[in-house]
């Protein structure tokens, strides 16, 4: 009878089990959310944030308002300091020192010129000293500007006059590993080398200095010189050409 009342107890411990887990993750939501994990507008304030920031008294277990100059809180923010760019392949990693005083973010600018001059873009923001521009370019120099923006949409002073600059890296044969290009992944309109050991070849045509010419139809011309005094081959004759570029010998196909 008692291993029959357990077991009718079952459903219910099951049941009790299944509203514990959700209880239990909507009071981590709950959290998460009041800390400001999903967005930081949602972070609750704390007693200490309201005395902290001005404004506001706590004593004797109560929190009264003492009144602040909502000029002074409209002021621009400070100067950013100690930004550095360090250019990575097609990408460059920014940082600079955090700001103490309450900011709303951060805004990353860059231009082509080291000039502050009008063409230069807003990259994006950012709540952190940290910026990550993937531009894609490879080979690219960049300049840097940032700056940091209070909660009334007041930008502070750029962090400098002069761009902070960072040239992205390219890809060389130092970071090839050897046999790793395939002839599928090349198509290039001319390909130089000083020296090449060549199997076999596919090619629509070959001319070496004039002087060894092979057409598309496998048709092969050598000769010793383009003018006067020569020797010349082909597929079905051997000619040779005094220095006036009369043709004084014919072997072969004489038509």
């Amino acid at each position: 009878m008692a291993r029959i009342t357990r077991l009718a107890a079952l459903p219910r411990l099951v049941t009790q089990d299944l509203q514990m887990s959700r209880w239990t993750t909507s009071v981590t939501d709950i959290l998460n959310l009041w800390r400001g994990n999903g967005n930081i507008r949602d972070k609750l304030v704390t007693v200490g944030d309201l005395t902290g920031a001005g404004g506001y008294d706590y004593s004797n277990g109560s929190l009264s308002f003492t009144g602040y100059d909502a000029s002074t809180s409209r002021n621009p923010p400070a100067q950013v300091t100690n930004l550095v760019a360090a250019a990575g392949l097609a990408m460059v990693f920014l940082t600079w020192d955090f700001l103490t005083e309450a900011i709303d973010h951060y805004e990353v600018w860059r231009n082509t010129t080291s000039t502050l001059n009008g063409s230069e873009v807003l990259l994006g923001t950012t709540l952190t000293p940290l910026y990550q521009d993937s531009n894609g370019n490879t080979g690219a120099t960049y300049y840097y500007w940032v700056r940091a923006v209070n909660a009334y949409g007041t930008a502070g002073p750029f962090n400098a006059t002069t761009g902070t600059s960072a040239t992205t890296a390219q890809v060389t044969y130092l970071n090839i590993a050897a046999g790793t290009i395939t002839a599928d992944r090349m198509n290039v309109s001319n390909l130089a080398a000083i020296s090449a050991n060549l199997g076999a070849i596919t090619a629509g045509s070959l001319n070496i200095n004039n002087k060894f010419i092979v057409d598309s139809s496998g048709n092969t011309t050598i000769q010793s010189a383009t003018s006067g005094a020569r020797l010349e081959i082909t597929n079905s004759t051997i000619k040779v050409y005094d220095s006036s570029g009369t043709l004084r010998v014919t072997i072969g196909n004489l038509a």
